[in-house]
């Protein structure tokens, strides 16, 4: 049978060297014993006796000193134990000067060292932790098996998917993008790929994709990284410019054709036939006032978009703005027969703000109702305020918007009947400067309307508290 307890082992072998001490010096006592005494029976009782003293000694000392000799191994057993379970507090003491002291002594060492350096570590997780976190792009790392090692924030929200559900998974199978995957096995193989995605899972997405591989220092690829640009937003606004190119220029050409086919007419001879020049001059005029409209408003939203501009911060009395409008815009109702009323809840509601942009989304709110709105009708202003709010709404019993249509009225260029648009010389960029003016200020925009019923436009913005 092995003896595994190094305490036994020392025990018994202390015993068997005692247990052979005592056997020779029981044997030289009792030839003297014979010799001085003559007597057998008085030899051996001496022997048994002696025999049975000595090894109970021995066995008491022998296990004495092995405990000794095996406590402070045990200890250092114990502590290497709780290194390797990552507890680097755990110190031995141990005295006495010799072998197993200087032992303990370079235990606990090598303990301290390891927990500085795993400290070190820690705080390097951490840093680079706290990078990938705050970083812009996506970033994803896997392992020469092509399996997901790290995911940071940005690569949750773009994929869809929580990093405990990531790690330890292949990119195909969280993204469901072959091109991706062949990027990671290209990359696996030494080979750097940069490219456009378009992802359709979770959601679309337009992402810019780059692929390196990770080498160590004897050359071996042990993995690669990938990050990830979403430049789905980057790509809408350079199609919105394309868009908008296009339909400035479309909407540019048809007054300007106009005016160059009347004025030829003109040319040719129509200007010898006096109600047909008559005709063609207010032709022309109405086509200037519409390209006047057309260039003013794309310079007052060209403004807006822009950056650069500055948003003049003041006081502004919603109550003596809406009554300014409403004086700028009375003869053009009253052209038509059409009601202006004013409401308000007799507060003196002020925002802070830009007085001549709130005056502009107001002026085209209030120029689509009376547009809009048949011979008549009715255009009402209502002021109200809460304690942080104020809102604003312009209602008319005009023609309304179809369900359909009322979710894309701000976009720019965008009108529900374009016939009736420039029957009316509406440009399609009104409720677009509406939408910027009021987002400028941290507002709200919203519509309600029934059509063949009317229209109602709400805005409302952050409030100046009331003087106490």
């Amino acid at each position: 049978m092995k003896i595994k307890s190094i305490r036994l082992k020392t025990a018994l072998n202390f015993l068997i060297a005692s247990l052979i001490s005592i056997f020779f010096t029981t044997v030289v006592m009792s030839i003297f014993i014979q010799y001085r005494f003559e007597s057998f029976a008085l030899v051996w009782s001496t022997v048994l006796f002696l025999a049975m003293g000595a090894a109970v000694v021995a066995f008491g000392a022998s296990w004495y000193l092995s405990q000794r000799l095996t406590t402070p191994i045990n200890q250092m057993s114990e502590m290497a134990r709780k290194i390797g379970e990552g507890d680097f507090d755990h110190r031995v003491i141990i005295t006495g000067g010799d072998e197993l002291q200087d032992l303990a002594e370079n235990l606990n060492s090598t303990a301290f060292q390891l927990k500085r350096r795993a400290q070190e570590a820690q705080e390097e997780k951490t840093k680079i932790g706290s990078m990938l976190a705050n970083i812009a792009d996506g970033v994803i790392v896997t392992n020469a098996d092509g399996r997901i090692e790290l995911f940071n924030p940005k690569a949750e929200r773009i994929f869809g998917i929580e990093v405990e559900n990531a790690l330890g998974r292949s990119i195909i199978e969280i993204t469901q993008s072959y091109q991706l995957q062949d990027l990671i096995e290209n990359a696996l193989a030494g080979k750097k790929g940069h490219t456009e995605l378009k992802l359709t899972f979770p959601r679309r997405k337009i992402l810019e994709v780059k692929t390196s591989f990770l080498r160590e220092p004897n050359g071996t690829i042990f993995g690669t990284i990938t990050t990830f640009d979403d430049i789905t937003k980057v790509r809408s606004l350079k199609k919105a410019r394309r868009d908008f190119t296009a339909n400035v220029s479309h909407e540019l050409r048809t007054p300007v054709s106009s005016i160059k086919a009347l004025t030829e007419s003109l040319i040719a001879g129509a200007k010898d036939e006096p109600d047909k020049a008559t005709q063609f001059l207010e032709n022309i005029h109405k086509e200037t006032e519409r390209l006047t409209c057309l260039i003013n408003d794309i310079l007052d939203l060209s403004r807006l978009e822009s950056s650069e501009t500055p948003i003049e911060q003041e006081e502004v009395n919603l109550g003596d703005l809406a009554l300014r409008v409403v004086e700028r815009f009375q003869p053009a109702a009253a052209r038509k027969a059409i009601q202006l009323k004013t409401e308000d809840s007799s507060e003196n509601i002020k925002i802070l703000g830009d007085y001549d942009q709130v005056m502009l989304a107001l002026s085209n709110l209030l120029d689509n109702a009376v547009k809009y709105t048949p011979e008549g009708g009715e255009v009402t202003i209502k002021l109200s305020g809460a304690e942080k709010k104020a809102q604003l709404s312009v209602s008319d019993t005009g023609i309304g918007i179809p369900t359909k249509d009322i979710h894309r009225i701000f976009e720019r260029f965008y009108v529900v009947d374009r016939a009736r648009s420039r029957e009316f010389g509406g440009t399609g960029l009104g409720l677009s400067i509406v939408k910027h003016v009021v987002e400028n200020h941290c507002g709200k925009v919203k519509v309600k309307s029934v059509l063949g019923k009317g229209t109602t436009f709400t805005v409302s913005f952050p409030r100046v508290p009331a003087e106490e």
